[in-house]
């Protein structure tokens, strides 16, 4: 297990779902890249006894790992942003993600913001953040 899978699990989610598929991109955007596409970013955490004393070993090791997503979608204007916030929304909310070897929850939606709209390229863009999250435990 490593967080590798964890976050592979949720860009092949995001990749497979829907007609037309979605640019989906991994941590950053190419030079050149023009909207519509999604932006994922991941953080992890390992929950240890202090915070999640049933998910941890008789020995305090920390067995459950956090995942949090967040998720930028990106699109020309912001009717197109909130477009593609559906199509996340209906591609994770609730999905249980697999993870070779871990038993995981479903992904709930956290927290959402929509970001000024971006002109440094001379066009602007229009950007909606979410955080999807879900947690992992051994099988």
């Amino acid at each position: 297990m490593t967080v590798q899978d964890h976050a592979a699990a949720v860009l092949a989610q995001l990749a497979a779902s829907g007609t037309p598929a979605m640019t989906v991109l991994d941590g950053q955007v190419p030079d050149g890249q023009v909207p519509p596409y999604l932006l994922v970013r991941f953080t992890f955490r390992s929950q240890g006894a202090d915070v999640r004393p049933d998910a941890s070993d008789l020995v305090f090791r920390s067995l459950a790992l956090e995942c949090t997503a967040r998720v930028y979608s990106v699109a020309a204007n912001a009717r197109a942003a909130r477009a593609l916030v559906n199509r996340v929304s209906v591609a994770l909310l609730d999905w249980t993600p697999t993870v070779a070897g871990r038993a995981c929850s479903p992904i709930r939606h956290i927290d959402s913001f929509e970001a000024p709209p971006d002109e440094r390229t001379g066009t602007a863009y229009f950007e909606v953040v979410d955080d999807y999250r879900f947690t992992s435990y051994p099988a």
